[in-house]
């Protein structure tokens, strides 16, 4: 979890008494406590753009599928987290 938004986070809080980007994304989003909030944000992101984009029109990749979901051409032969 060391690459996530969750790690950088919580190592790298907030900082200059509130005022910037960081601190507003943090009030608005997830009411200045990512660690409890941010999970459910991400979630209500997702079915937002799930609820908006028009039918046939979304891609969802996970990436436990690999890659035959979505590729129109010759699957590789490496796996999807090493290419």
């Amino acid at each position: 979890m060391r690459d996530t938004i969750v790690h950088h986070w919580t190592s790298h809080p907030p900082t200059g008494g509130g005022d910037g980007l960081s601190a507003l994304l943090s009030k608005h989003l997830w009411a200045d406590d990512f660690e409890a909030n941010g999970l459910e944000c991400f979630r209500r992101h997702n079915a937002m753009i799930r609820e908006l984009a028009p039918d046939g029109r979304l891609l969802e990749f996970n990436v436990k599928e690999g890659w035959e979901p979505f590729l129109e051409r010759e699957v590789p032969q490496q796996r999807v987290s090493e290419a």
